[in-house]
């Protein structure tokens, strides 16, 4: 009897080690290296207030919504806690997916100069600076179209300027092409006014300034 409770109290040690080495699973770590196969380098993961928060620079901006939500999924599916996922490239913020896998809520968080910027690229300029204040907006390019296409052009970026910064009176577009420079000077109310039929496009020509530096 005596060595059968030997025996047994000695296969309890061993049960009892062998249960205490085996490694436990660590989600911030399990999350962060799925990420890493994902071909992202800079990601920051901690778990705070029982919320997994994730950080990371994407080096592409397309397909990154794509990206977000298979991270956002699989960090939620992992760690069995809601998530909070936020893609920034080049130092900005770009979106945030927060909720659970299956409820994920999408929040644009780029800054309003970096909203601008990247909705003004899909003309033919080269953007090169963009400083939006209280009144006004200024936008400094190079214009890369035919001359004669910049005011259709001129029309619709500063609407976008508006969709993006409506509490401006003024915007400014300094802009460069093949053959001059000038900074171009409209107030909001004036584009509006075009866009709803209130003024002729005579009448919006008018209403711009224009100043020819070279």
């Amino acid at each position: 009897m005596r060595k059968l409770i030997i025996l047994i109290l000695l296969l309890a040690g061993v049960g009892g080690a062998y249960l205490y080495l085996q490694p436990t699973s660590d989600p911030v770590t399990d999350v962060y290296e799925f990420i890493q196969t994902r071909g992202v380098t800079e990601i920051n993961v901690e778990i705070v207030d029982d919320v997994m928060h994730i950080q990371f620079t994407t080096p592409t901006i397309p397909e990154l919504m794509d990206l977000q939500y298979d991270i956002a999924a699989e960090a939620s599916s992992i760690s069995g806690l809601p998530v909070k996922v936020e893609s920034y490239y080049e130092d900005e913020p770009i979106f945030e997916l927060s909720g659970t896998e299956g409820s994920l809520v999408f929040t644009d968080i780029r800054s309003t100069d970096y909203k601008i910027l990247t909705e003004l690229s899909v003309y033919d300029v080269l953007i090169q600076e963009v400083a939006v204040y209280e009144t006004y907006a200024i936008v400094t390019l190079f214009y890369v179209g035919e001359e004669t296409e910049f005011w259709a052009d001129h029309q619709a970026m500063c609407l976008t300027i508006i969709q993006n910064a409506a509490w401006v009176d003024q915007i400014q577009i300094n802009y460069t092409g093949e053959t001059m420079s000038m900074p171009v000077v409209v107030n909001t109310d004036d584009v509006l006014a075009f866009y709803s039929g209130e003024i002729t496009a005579d009448e919006y020509v008018a209403s711009i300034t224009t100043i020819p530096i070279g």
